[in-house]
């Protein structure tokens, strides 16, 4: 019952992957090239195989388990179904493992990120003042968390959420760094930024201002700050030397 640009959204949010801080940091922590290239490779079948488990499990709750239930429990509830007490209690102790690793290493990326990168080596402040920065950053993120987990029904409402407004902030000016000889110059970077990220927040938001919940237009919010953030590069950029010399 979804529309096609719902659908569209995401396969936009996947590539937000090519985004990500850990995404990198784990290729520059390869020994060389060629290591790195294997582990995107690994993991890519990885992945695969996760999605496939994860489609597979949904497929078996909606067979198995009474139509009433919460979809978001249907994962934990299949378990407790079909697992005896033992191997269901070690599969609950796995879940809550997922989450807590998953949420300590996004959170130690997003602090570091933050103090280390945008505060030292963008804003300028001391190298000793890092860590502080960083502690800083982590509270903050982890109360930003605690937020989210209470406003947002279930992690898909996050990804779609934090996707559709993240991917256009950076996506156009990441990739074209390294998909070609042209560059933005940096101050229509941070206008790119900014007035993509602002566009399809306010989309989002739009579904609150409408009568039946849709957003303006039907159109979905992440794509009004890709069509911003595609104009700015396309406006703007020029070959890789005449940027070098203009910056």
């Amino acid at each position: 019952g979804n529309t096609f640009w719902f659908i569209a959204v995401w396969y936009v949010i996947a590539l937000a992957t090519l985004v990500e801080p850990s995404f990198f940091q784990n290729c520059y922590a390869a020994r060389d090239e060629k290591t790195a290239r294997r582990g995107i490779i690994v993991s890519i079948c990885c992945w695969f195989f996760f999605d496939f488990l994860t489609t597979t499990c949904g497929l078996y709750a909606r067979a198995i388990l009474p139509a009433n239930i919460d979809p978001i429990a249907s994962f934990p509830l299949l378990g407790e179904a079909v697992l005896p007490s033992g191997l269901w209690g070690l599969f609950a102790v796995a879940m809550l493992s997922v989450v807590i690793s998953t949420a300590d290493s996004y959170l130690f990326i997003a602090a570091s990120t933050i103090g280390k990168d945008l505060m030292v080596g963008w804003v300028g402040k001391a190298e000793r003042l890092a860590n502080y920065y960083t502690k800083i950053a982590l509270i903050g993120g982890a109360l930003l968390t605690v937020v989210a987990a209470i406003l947002y029904e279930s992690v898909v409402s996050v990804w779609y959420s934090f996707g559709s407004i993240g991917t256009p902030i950076m996506l156009v000016p990441l990739v074209s760094t390294f998909l070609g000889n042209r560059l933005m110059p940096p101050r229509a970077v941070m206008f790119s930024m900014i007035a993509s990220g602002l566009s399809s927040a306010i989309w989002l938001a739009s579904s609150e201002m409408t009568v039946d919940g849709g957003y303006w237009l039907g159109l979905e919010p992440i794509f009004p700050g890709l069509f911003i953030s595609i104009s700015v590069y396309l406006a703007t950029s020029r070959p890789l030397a005449e940027t070098a010399n203009r910056g």
